[in-house]
C-alpha cells in the first residue's frame, strides 16, 4: 500500500494503481473486519477506522473509473471490492455485468471493422464470480447460465462436453474446487467412484459407502485424501449434497438423504 500511495505521489491519474490501492484497502480491511470480529475486545473506534479505510478503497476504484470509463477491468476490480460485503453483493453484480457489456460492445466494434486482433473473450472467472453472486442473491436461473457460459470458456480439450442444461458442461471425470475463495462452493465430482448401490443402501440413508473406483479397482484409496469435510459433492448425475463427516476411510455421512438414481431399462 505505501508503494502504491508513492506512486500515486508522482502520477496522480494512474488508474491501474489507483484500483490497486482500492481493492488492497478494502481487502485489508476485510480481513481486518473479519478477524476483530472474533476477538472480543473489539472496540467501536477500530470499526470506525475499518469502516473509513473501506470507503477509502471504494473512492480510489471510483476516482480510477472517472478517468478511464470505458475500461471493463477496472470495472471487475470495484466489483471484486464490492463483492467482500454481502451488503454490497448487487452493486458488484451490476458492475460485473457493466464490465461484461463492455467487452462485447467493444467486441461487436471491432468485428464490424474486421479488426480480429482486438477481440477478447470474457474470461471464465467473470462469469463464474457472476453466477456465484446471482446465486447468493437468488437469481438462480441466471446463475445456471453464467456457469454454463463459465465452463463453455474453458480450454479445448477430448473431455470437454457441449454445455446443455442437463450436464451444465461437466465432463464425466470433471473436479471443479475453488478453495482460495470463500464466496465460490466447494465442489468435488465423486463420478470416478462407484457408491453403494441402490439394493444394498435404504433410501434415505445419510451414510454412503464407496465400493470401489468406476475403472474396477479396488477401493484402496483413503477417501481423506480426496474429499474433506465442508466439501460439495455430486454423486453420480443427481445427488448432489454435502460431506459432514467422514467414516473411516471408505465411507461419507452426508447432509441430506441420499435418493438413488433411476435405475435405466
Amino acid at each position: 500500500i505505501a508503494h502504491l500511495k508513492l506512486v500515486l505521489g508522482t502520477s496522480p491519474t494512474a488508474t491501474d494503481a489507483l484500483a490497486a490501492l482500492g481493492l488492497l484497502q478494502v481487502k485489508t480491511d476485510n480481513d481486518s473486519s473479519s478477524s476483530s470480529s472474533s476477538s472480543s475486545s473489539t472496540t467501536s473506534s477500530s470499526s470506525s477506522s475499518s469502516s473509513s479505510a473501506r470507503q477509502e478503497g471504494l473512492q480510489q476504484l471510483k476516482k480510477a473509473l472517472e478517468l478511464d470509463p470505458h475500461n471493463p477491468d477496472l470495472l471487475v476490480l470495484e466489483a471484486v471490492a464490492l463483492q467482500q460485503q454481502r451488503a454490497t453483493y448487487p452493486q458488484a453484480l451490476a458492475k460485473y455485468k457493466q464490465a461484461v457489456q463492455l467487452v462485447e460492445v467493444a467486441n461487436a466494434r471491432h468485428k464490424a471493422n474486421n479488426n480480429k486482433s482486438g477481440l477478447r473473450h470474457v474470461p471464465m472467472e467473470w462469469y463464474t464470480n457472476i453466477g456465484v453472486l446471482c446465486q447468493e442473491t437468488q437469481r438462480y436461473d441466471e446463475a445456471l447460465e453464467m456457469y454454463t457460459k463459465a465452463l463453455e470458456q474453458l480450454p479445448n480439450a477430448s473431455s470437454k462436453r457441449i454445455a446443455t442444461l442437463d450436464n451444465r458442461g461437466i465432463s464425466d471425470d470433471a473436479t471443479i474446487r475453488h478453495k482460495a475463495n470463500s464466496m465460490f462452493t466447494a465442489y468435488v465430482n465423486l463420478e470416478g467412484f462407484l457408491v453403494e448401490t441402490p439394493t444394498n443402501v435404504t433410501e434415505g440413508s445419510d451414510t454412503l459407502t464407496i465400493l470401489k473406483q468406476s475403472n474396477g479397482d479396488a477401493m484402496d484409496v483413503d477417501l481423506s485424501s480426496i474429499v474433506q469435510v465442508g466439501d460439495h459433492v455430486r454423486i453420480g448425475n443427481v445427488f448432489e449434497t454435502e460431506i459432514v463427516e467422514l467414516v473411516g476411510t471408505t465411507a461419507l455421512k452426508v447432509k441430506d438423504a441420499f435418493v438413488p438414481p433411476p435405475i435405466k431399462p
